[in-house]
């Protein structure tokens, strides 16, 4: 058995809201699903989650799966997800944000879910080391959306690289992610 689980205790399940009274999404819900990553509350459409096929989904492993072929020469941890400082990207985009004209969001999102879904290999989110005052261990640097994905997903660690100590690596290869 891994050293880790997925998350599944009642206080970190995925929490659905009604955030616009009379309007309904694919799930019958709400239009908008909200997760939390400690503090931070974030919202994701209910018809990316259904589009991706995640209806039902629930992860067999502690964190989603990497190719190590894509990490030729980095070490990959399972980092808790709870040690990662929670993005505040609020007051500019949101969580999740279109890549200019080529990638919505919604394309970026469901491409991750659906990797998720199918075990599909990606590359690791890249950490950068929290300053030694701070409550978490590591802050995010690159990967947001795998990150979020993961949270919502039910994983409770994410495979991840330190960057400390070179933040340009950026192992995007063609991932939908930023």
């Amino acid at each position: 058995m891994d050293a880790c689980a997925p998350r599944l205790m009642p206080d970190v399940l995925r929490t659905f809201l009604i955030e616009r009274e009379g309007q309904r999404g694919t799930l019958g819900l709400t239009t908008a699903m909200h997760f939390f990553h400690r503090e931070l509350k974030y919202d994701m459409d209910d018809e990316w989650w259904a589009q991706a096929g995640m209806i039902g989904f629930l992860p067999v492993r502690c964190s989603f799966r990497v190719d190590p072929s894509e990490c030729a020469g980095l070490t990959v941890v399972d980092v808790p997800i709870d040690d990662v400082e929670p993005l505040n990207r609020s007051l500019s985009h949101g969580i999740f944000n279109d890549d200019g004209p080529k990638r919505t969001a919604r394309d970026r999102v469901v491409r991750i879910l659906q990797g998720f879904r199918n075990d599909a290999p990606m590359p690791p989110i890249e950490l950068l080391r929290a300053p030694v005052d701070s409550q978490y261990r590591f802050t995010l640097y690159h990967g947001a959306h795998r990150f979020y994905c993961a949270v919502a997903a039910g994983f409770s660690h994410v495979p991840a690289v330190d960057v400390t100590s070179r933040p340009a690596v950026h192992l995007d290869l063609d991932t939908d992610d930023a």
